[in-house]
């Protein structure tokens, strides 16, 4: 299946590579069946809705029963920041592999199913492979953010973080300096965010230590204590974890320790 957020604007890339007029493709907005250029495509078109009708099946099971470590659960392109982004194939076995390691460090998941709100593309290794994992592995709930870290659209995350208290919470460096403005200045939004927060972490970029320190700061003042923030190194090729830092370490500029070590253990006895 190809997944496109609209059609119109993927129609050459998918005539390009797509040679095989049997693959479906799913568009994600709008009314797609309806849309003139889904007549110049010769693969089925499919709308998202679609898959929440799709009657029960014995066929779901059977096609599941042939699911093994080695079957291609997606190819996932590379963000481009080394260069032309390349297609990564990503295995069964190492997208369950990664949540294992995961919660090897994470070992708070076990005690009660994370409630996230986020952002963070799915076309990313962080968002798509990283954060949904860890809601599908854990039975969590995944709030999707439509909001980003921007100064024009952070209003948008600042009213999903009103609705709803993650206890876990995902960022980039830029959101949590932008977070931590607006929390200084918003009690209410700042009692709702750490009403239940168990858990920060950041990856794609360092983060500056004041903001951090900020952080800290605000943790201890509306919860009594500082909130355990890690970070690690990953890339598209590891699905994507590769190091953590524990708590007791993580500093700014800490990238940690392989994560099969398991010597680092947030929340372990």
């Amino acid at each position: 299946m190809i997944v496109v957020d609209e059609l119109a604007p993927y129609e050459s890339a998918i005539q390009a590579v797509c040679h095989d007029d049997q693959i479906p493709v799913m568009v994600l907005k709008g009314n797609t069946l309806e849309n003139a250029v889904a007549a110049k495509i010769a693969n089925p078109i499919i709308s998202f809705q679609s898959a929440w009708d799709y009657p029960e099946s014995t066929a779901v099971d059977v096609q599941n029963a042939q699911v093994t470590g080695d079957t291609i659960a997606k190819i996932l392109f590379t963000s481009g920041t080394t260069g032309m982004p390349k297609g990564v194939i990503n295995t069964q076995r190492m997208i369950c592999a990664n949540q294992v390691m995961i919660h090897q460090v994470m070992q708070f998941l076990k005690d009660q199913p994370p409630i996230m709100v986020d952002w963070l593309p799915w076309n990313h290794t962080f968002g798509g492979n990283h954060n949904i994992g860890i809601a599908l592995y854990n039975g969590g709930s995944l709030y999707l953010d439509d909001g980003k870290p921007t100064e024009k659209l952070f209003a948008k995350t600042l009213r999903n973080l009103a609705e709803v208290s993650p206890t876990v919470y995902f960022n980039v460096p830029k959101g949590f300096e932008l977070l931590v403005k607006h929390l200084k200045a918003d009690s209410e939004l700042a009692e709702k965010f750490f009403a239940r927060l168990q858990f920060t972490f950041f990856a794609a970029a360092g983060l500056a230590q004041h903001i951090w320190d900020d952080l800290d700061a605000l943790a201890i003042q509306y919860t009594g204590k500082k909130i355990p923030m890690v970070t690690g190194l990953g890339c598209t090729e590891t699905a994507p974890s590769a190091t953590f830092a524990s708590v007791e370490e993580s500093t700014s500029g800490v990238i940690g320790v392989p994560a099969h070590w398991g010597f680092y253990q947030v929340g372990a006895k």
